[in-house]
């Protein structure tokens, strides 16, 4: 049972981590888009 919750919030906080990275990835290619086109 103990080793089931510790996946489970393991496996939260590494889809929150991911993302967390994913989105800053994700703004950061919008900011460069509108500069390309520039």
């Amino acid at each position: 049972m103990f080793t089931l919750s510790w996946t489970y919030i393991l496996l939260a906080v590494g889809a929150a981590i991911s993302r967390k990275i994913l989105g800053r990835n994700h703004q950061a290619l919008k900011d460069f888009e509108p500069e390309d086109e520039l």
